[in-house]
């Protein structure tokens, strides 16, 4: 039932899903079109939405990457991964443009990729 301070009731959706580049295909640019085809097609529902990410604080590869699409360092999970024990950096961001989408296609055609979606 919709409260004073919400007029309208809310539903917040969180699924969880790990995902990695096995590290032989690592630095093929796998992992930007990974990420950049999640964030389009929630770009394509037209409804705000916002991303939530966790990332070993020591992959500095990964935090250069999530920055790149927009993300930006939230906190910080401490003993979160194991083997071997490692903090986690929360990422996020809000919804994406369609003025980002052209600009990060833009950027990955510049270097010879072709990110779809």
């Amino acid at each position: 039932m919709p409260s004073d301070t919400h007029p309208h009731p809310t539903l917040s959706v969180q699924p969880s899903a790990r995902v990695q580049v096995d590290p032989a295909f690592q630095g093929q640019g796998l992992g930007s079109a990974s990420l950049f085809a999640l964030l389009a097609a929630g770009a394509r529902r037209r409804v705000p939405l916002s991303y939530n990410l966790e990332v070993r604080a020591g992959n500095a590869a990964a935090l250069r990457l999530y920055a790149a699409f927009g993300f930006d360092a939230a906190g910080r999970r401490k003993g979160y991964y194991a083997a071997p024990r490692e903090d986690a950096v929360v990422m996020t961001r809000g919804a994406v443009s369609a003025e980002e989408l052209d600009a990060w296609r833009a950027r990955a055609a510049r270097r010879g990729v072709r990110l779809a979606g």
